[in-house]
């Protein structure tokens, strides 16, 4: 999830997709590669509840998403993006940073976020993960487990930041708060 510059997640009403700070940001590829799967037909769902279980199947799980194959038996998944928002279709090369689609809040997701890993097939529910690092980031903080526990996504956020310290090829850990700049 994304805060926004005052360490919110949201600003108004919950139940509007459009207050929360991530939803409608730009997803960019992680790296150059082909896309092999789609779905962008999915409505957003309706924050800050989870969609009633009875309607979620093996296709509308992830929401609308895409799958990039990036060579070498590697697999990018990006999963409940806005409806309408996908600028790629099957079979288009596209290369890192590019903007692939706007964040949303489709499928089973109780607020906008963005769902993101690493797998050895195009399959999305079928298929191994693969651990990896992000090339650059900052550390810039961490959320407690008791706010967490709370799911209290209106409170202030702004002082569980602390200024960002530079990391190279690592991968965040639970709960913490990192700045992303997209290497180009």
């Amino acid at each position: 999830m994304q805060l926004d510059k005052d360490g919110k997640f949201i600003n108004g009403d919950a139940s509007d997709v459009h207050a929360y700070a991530g939803y409608g940001a730009q997803v960019l590829a992680v790296a150059d590669g082909t896309v092999v799967g789609i779905e962008d037909s999915l409505a957003d769902q309706k924050p800050p509840t989870l969609p009633d279980r009875s309607t979620i199947t093996g296709g509308t799980v992830d929401g609308n998403h895409i799958v990039l194959d990036l060579g070498g038996g590697v697999y990018a998944f990006y999963a409940h993006l806005q409806k309408g928002s996908l600028a790629v279709k099957l079979g288009d090369r596209v290369k890192r940073s590019q903007v692939l689609a706007k964040l949303g809040n489709t499928g089973n997701s109780s607020a906008p976020h963005l769902h993101f890993h690493l797998m050895q097939s195009p399959s999305v529910l079928c298929s191994n993960g693969i651990p990896y690092a992000i090339d650059t980031s900052a550390a810039a903080g961490n959320l407690s487990h008791d706010s967490a526990a709370e799911q209290d996504l209106s409170a202030d956020f702004s002082k569980a930041r602390r200024p960002a310290n530079t990391r190279r090829y690592q991968y965040p850990l639970d709960l913490e708060i990192v700045d992303f700049a997209p290497s180009r």
